[in-house]
């Protein structure tokens, strides 16, 4: 799960109301891996969170966000100032569940005031060494800020290559979906956002916002099934926050063609479409997901007036294209049937 990021008690009213609800109520988790920002640069807000966590039927570890440390000049002065590290006792850690090694690292590093970067430190790369000297399980590395825009990533990739046939690496911040292989001969997960876009959008029958993501995909978390006996000994599926597990995609059609949103798809993923009694291949988009035009549409269809108004109503919508959409012409049938698959 990436980045619950609640800013203030009612934010975390919907965290409790939505997310560590529905983690709390499920039977099947050996381990929730929180991938950094629980509060978004408000301190006091740490510790009801952790107590949030603790609830959980399962064990939980949590990675440190930049909205997590005291990297921001602070604005408030809450009744709780301890950070983190100080509530959470966080150090980095690696231990080993159901024959797979889990590392969590501190990867935000803090650059002069109030900036910071992603990136270990060199006493961090030789514990992460040391500790994976004789690791002979799959490895899943979680960190907050994706590897793949840290720095020194050259040094990070010579402590990886022995195990870039068996690893995966999760991280959140950029509060979208987005799943690709990368230099490290590995698939890099961003997770998206348990807050989506910042608590925003219109409210549901819980009185928790939409928060609809930047790619279109809903709040939500992915759930890993691990096999390490097997070759391919992973398995991720997207699970939206409050919905059924079998709602994994969207389908619309607008403009004479068909748009599938596949919410925790990986571009090397695969959705066909039956026609003619074949299945055929559609195309990744490179477009803007419909779900997030429309809040776009619904964001231009109200004045300013009434925006301030109902500013928690509108979510801060960018026209950028979701890395999980993919297209084809619409073949004008009643009925689509649509299957998707991976590599």
């Amino acid at each position: 799960m990436g980045d619950p990021q609640v800013d203030n008690l009612q934010e975390l009213s919907y965290a409790r109301a939505s997310i560590y609800r529905e983690l709390r109520e499920r039977k099947d988790l050996d381990l929730v891996v929180v991938l950094g920002d629980l509060v978004n640069d408000n301190p006091s807000l740490i510790a009801p969170s952790k107590a949030s966590l603790d609830s959980l039927r399962c064990p939980w570890i949590c990675a440190p966000g930049n909205h997590d440390k005291d990297v921001y000049r602070q604005t408030r002065q809450p009744r709780d100032t301890r950070t983190f590290r100080e509530v959470m006792g966080y150090a980095d850690t690696c231990f080993v569940l159901g024959g797979v090694r889990f590392a969590s690292v501190d990867n935000v590093r803090t650059v002069g005031r109030g900036s910071y970067e992603g990136g270990l430190g060199e006493d961090q790369k030789k514990w992460l060494s040391s500790v994976l000297a004789n690791c002979s399980e799959p490895l899943v590395l979680c960190a907050h800020i994706p590897f793949t825009e840290c720095v020194g990533k050259d040094t990070l990739a010579e402590i990886l290559a022995p195990h870039r046939d068996r690893m995966l690496m999760m991280c959140g911040h950029t509060h979208n979906v987005f799943r690709s292989h990368t230099a490290y001969g590995c698939e890099e997960v961003q997770a998206g956002a348990a807050c989506g876009s910042w608590w925003r959008g219109v409210k549901d029958a819980w009185g928790v916002p939409d928060a609809l993501m930047n790619c279109g995909a809903p709040r939500g978390y992915f759930v890993a099934e691990f096999r390490p006996d097997r070759p391919e000994w992973y398995s991720l599926s997207y699970k939206c926050v409050g919905r059924s597990a079998k709602e994994t995609m969207s389908v619309t059609r607008r403009g004479g063609k068909v748009y599938v949103n596949v919410y925790g798809g990986t571009r090397e993923g695969r959705v066909e479409m039956h026609l003619n009694g074949r299945w055929t291949d559609m195309e990744p988009s490179l477009e803007v997901a419909p779900e997030v035009m429309d809040v776009i549409e619904f964001n231009k269809n109200h004045d300013r007036a009434y925006r301030r108004e109902h500013k928690d109503e509108f979510i801060p919508m960018r026209r950028i294209a979701s890395p999980h959409l993919w297209s084809a012409s619409d073949p004008g049938t009643r009925r689509l049937r649509i299957r998707y698959s991976e590599p």
